[in-house]
């Protein structure tokens, strides 16, 4: 933005849009603000730049995926100020505490959570005071891994077995080590339900119909429609299989898929969606 200015703006303007036909594109994002890392932006180009972003959520009327770290209430200011701009928006990976929280959610903003928002007890104390119908599942992979050193991996079932790099192929069903994977969003349910003592399933519901309502808005097949045909797929594909096999595990990793299968369906609409383009174009 410093360099390219208004052509720069144009030109994610113009992808955003391509993006948002095709249905590939379901947001503006990630942007935001970010106080801990100022040696790869200085405070002052992103406080100069962070504004122009919502242009591009007002013109597409997309959602935003926004970034919060340690910026003093600059963030929800300027939010505040462009609140009318953009219909919803997410904050993720948020760490922020207990009044940064209130001030998000009287923005009407959702809250997003990963392993780097369960590090601290503090954090799960703000983590359980988020609403239902405000709260977003991530994974942020391939960092946010919930370590043994956090306070929220008491709580984690599932575990999956990991290779180090160098031996790992993408055919034998395990993650990398040190590396999140998206079947580690298992854990992150795992952690929140167990922590404020409630149902896994009802809290991968209460995700999926806040991610539908903010991303997918103008997807109207029902879930259940899909879901016992979708989890038996899901049984056979060659994804990391959690090391545990207890009824607490089982529960946790349909909620997994309740989370998923909307998702994969997507995906494999616009897989189908690009083959028959392409298909189109070499009979032309």
């Amino acid at each position: 933005l410093e360099e390219g200015g208004d052509e720069y703006l144009r030109c994610l303007r113009e992808l955003a849009q391509q993006g948002q036909n095709t249905g590939h594109v379901v947001a503006i994002g990630e942007c935001g603000l970010d106080y801990d890392r100022l040696q790869f932006c200085s405070k002052e180009v992103q406080l100069r730049h962070f504004e122009k972003h919502f242009e591009l959520a007002n013109i597409t009327g997309l959602p935003m995926f926004l970034h919060n770290r340690n910026t003093s209430g600059d963030f929800a200011r300027i939010v505040g100020k462009n609140r009318h701009r953009f219909s919803h928006g997410v904050v993720h990976s948020f760490t922020g505490g207990k009044e940064e929280l209130e001030e998000l959610l009287k923005l009407d903003l959702f809250i997003g959570i990963n392993g780097c928002s369960l590090k601290t007890a503090e954090n799960l104390e703000v983590m359980a005071n988020i609403p239902l119908d405000r709260l977003m599942i991530e994974t942020d992979g391939p960092w946010c891994e919930i370590r043994r050193t956090h306070a929220g991996y008491k709580y984690v079932k599932s575990h999956f077995e990991a290779v180090k790099k160098e031996k790992h192929t993408p055919d034998d069903g395990k993650c990398v080590k040190g590396r999140v994977e998206p079947c580690h969003i298992q854990q992150v349910i795992e952690v929140i339900a167990s922590y404020r003592n409630i149902d896994p399933n009802t809290l991968a519901e209460a995700a999926l119909r806040n991610t539908r309502r903010v991303f997918f808005p103008n997807d109207s097949s029902p879930h259940s429609q899909h879901q016992n045909q979708d989890i038996a797929a899901s049984s056979s594909s060659p994804a990391a299989a959690p090391t545990s096999t207890s009824t607490s595990t089982a529960t946790s990793t349909q909620a997994g898929r309740v989370l998923w299968d909307p998702i994969l369906r997507q995906n494999n609409r616009l897989a189908a969606a690009t083959t028959a383009a392409a298909a189109a174009a070499a009979a032309a």
